[in-house]
């Protein structure tokens, strides 16, 4: 079997089990958080970096944008992905991961929504 073979095989077994474990839309949560930090990053760097990319004009439209649409669907994913857990999910499993990863990650999200808001009021 070669390397490339036994490659999709390990991973075609590894996505099976996340989607029967149901840890799919825990593992889309986290990366949607890691986009979200990765956006706001380059939005900043964008604006205020050593050479503006954007126009001055775009820097906060595009940062709310960014916040509110990372926000929204990983607020989604996180609230779908406790439900299933628990719904679904082994005790042994859902139970740490709503917990460590879950709920913390829907506490991120909802404070990025705010975290517009707060910004908007106040410019």
């Amino acid at each position: 079997m070669s390397l490339l073979a036994r490659t999709r095989t390990v991973v075609g077994t590894a996505g099976r089990w996340m989607w029967a474990e149901n840890l799919a839309l825990v593992i889309a949560g986290l990366v949607v958080a890691a986009g979200e930090v990765f956006a706001i990053r380059w939005i900043y760097l964008a604006s205020f970096g050593t050479r503006r990319r954007i126009s001055p004009s775009l820097d906060l439209p595009l940062g709310h944008a960014a916040l509110w649409a990372f926000g929204l669907i990983g607020m989604v994913l996180s609230m779908s992905a406790t439900y299933r857990l628990l719904r679904y999910g082994r005790l042994w499993l859902a139970v740490p991961l709503v917990l460590l990863v879950c709920l913390p990650l829907l506490v991120i999200f909802v404070g990025s929504l705010y975290a517009s808001l707060i910004v908007a009021a106040i410019l």
